[in-house]
């Protein structure tokens, strides 16, 4: 039987033509209804400079303050100002630079600098610099705020503020346990003895208030060790004897308590389980429910404002014995310019006036109000932020992790959300039993060795 096959081509042909257009269509409708509304102009004859934020309220407020001060500062530029929600931001942002039109400068608190930059979509900034700000960046500026904008020798962000974690301690929970505030633990050994002590339980033996409980193996890895990287290397680590060492340490410390009892506690949170996400004074530690706990340097702030009366103070996390002073893992915010910005001169010099790199002392002020950390030892000397760090003396702990080389991001790789995300999983494996710490290690490097092969055979290095 002879098949007629060119009517069946020219219809293959008509479908794929069909797709065709129906993808371009569906294109167009995601970028014009996911890509963000244009914003009001204050000055129409200026140069508009498009700048995408994820801030939200307080923070909000301050950012559009920077962007007055700059707009008012010069008559050239316009800076437009653009909340977009962090839940979407990646998507907006890939589609409007694949779409060519992107914003001119964006401010990002996501690990997503190794990744953008190996994918070509970031401008490098130090391209940009002048020699004496290259010199300033490199002296100047904190370790962790070099190595938070680096990859690969290059400069792709500006930290603007950086979250450091200390502890915080109420006061008069510590002394009615019979414990003196004055003299805090040095060691990781003796801080969870007084976490014991200050543990609260009903009659039914459910824990209804946690005196100190470390958990998060990308945090505390970094005090037993070099944690997932080593800098000097530039090597990732995983089943390391330091990083076994943390995960039996944290294991043994929730076995303590029970996993399921320490999971009820915290579902019964006035803040939620989710400490790190409660805001204003549904932070479990102002309610009483944490004596002792770990958290960044902006809680002073709503401390003052929720609890003025709470006598509470500040330390640095001990580290284990044998292990790592001044360590921590480190969030932060960074400034980035995409590879195809319409207006470079124009949003670097925005950079520049937002974190600090051309004028320090005025872009100190910036960081008191908004309660941050500042990127460089310049700002942090400033008047203006000295005044600040005499109304919230318990911020000035924080200096020490700033000069500290053990204050440490993600490990600079393009594969670090994975990293992270795997890094959890295998944590949270271990805590709830199912794997044993070294069993869990033992997976963590099987399933990166996987995401590597993968990796490798899309053509990617990872040298």
């Amino acid at each position: 039987m002879v098949v007629d096959r060119s009517e069946n081509s020219e219809e293959r042909r008509t479908n794929r033509a069909f797709y065709a257009l129906t993808l371009v269509v569906v294109l167009g409708f995601l970028v014009s209804f996911l890509l963000p509304r244009p914003a009001l102009r204050k000055y129409p004859n200026r140069i508009p400079i498009h700048f995408w934020h994820g801030a939200a309220n307080k923070n909000q407020v301050v950012l559009e303050r920077i962007c007055d001060r700059f707009n008012e500062s010069q008559d050239k530029y316009e800076v437009i100002p653009l909340s977009v929600r962090w839940q979407s931001r990646t998507v907006k942002f890939i589609l409007a630079t694949t779409g060519g039109d992107p914003p001119d400068i964006l401010i990002e608190g996501f690990p997503i600098i190794p990744k953008w930059a190996e994918s070509g979509v970031l401008m490098p900034l130090d391209k940009l610099m002048t020699p004496a700000e290259k010199k300033t960046f490199q002296t100047d500026w904190y370790p962790i705020t070099r190595k938070f904008g680096m990859y690969k020798g290059k400069v792709y962000g500006l930290v603007t503020s950086e979250n450091a974690d200390c502890l915080y301690y109420r006061i008069d929970d510590l002394k009615a346990a019979g414990l003196d505030p004055n003299h805090f633990p040095n060691s990781m050994e003796e801080l969870v003895k007084w976490g014991d002590k200050l543990n609260q339980r009903d009659k039914n033996d459910n824990l209804t208030r946690l005196g100190y409980l470390p958990q998060g193996l990308l945090s505390y890895s970094v005090l037993f060790g070099k944690g997932f990287y080593d800098w000097d290397k530039g090597k990732v680590l995983l089943n390391t004897p330091e990083n076994l060492r943390a995960l039996t340490f944290l294991k043994a410390q929730v076995d303590k308590i029970g996993y399921r009892n320490y999971l009820r506690f915290l579902d019964g949170l006035k803040g939620g389980a989710s400490e790190s996400s409660s805001t204003g004074d549904n932070w479990p530690f102002m309610t009483g429910q944490y004596v002792i706990t770990g958290d960044g340097s902006g809680r002073v702030r709503d401390l003052k404002e929720f609890a003025p009366n709470l006598k509470y103070g500040c330390a640095l996390i001990p580290p284990p014995v044998g292990g790592r002073r001044y360590a921590s893992a480190c969030a932060g915010a960074f400034i980035l310019i995409p590879a195809n910005c319409r207006q470079v001169e124009g949003a670097w010099k925005f950079a520049k006036f937002f974190s600090g790199l051309e004028n320090p002392e005025r872009a100190a002020e910036f960081a008191a109000w908004s309660a941050s950390l500042p990127p460089c030892r310049a700002m942090w000397h400033a008047p203006v932020y000295q005044a600040f760090l005499k109304e919230y003396p318990q911020q000035k702990i924080f200096e020490r992790m700033l000069e500290s080389e053990n204050f440490e991001p993600l490990p600079p790789v393009p594969y670090q959300l994975k990293l992270s995300d795997d890094i959890s999983k295998y944590d949270e494996l271990a805590m709830r039993g199912e794997l044993t710490p070294a069993q869990a290690l033992k997976g963590l490097e099987a399933s990166m060795a996987n995401e590597l092969r993968k990796r490798k055979e899309l053509g990617y290095r990872d040298d």
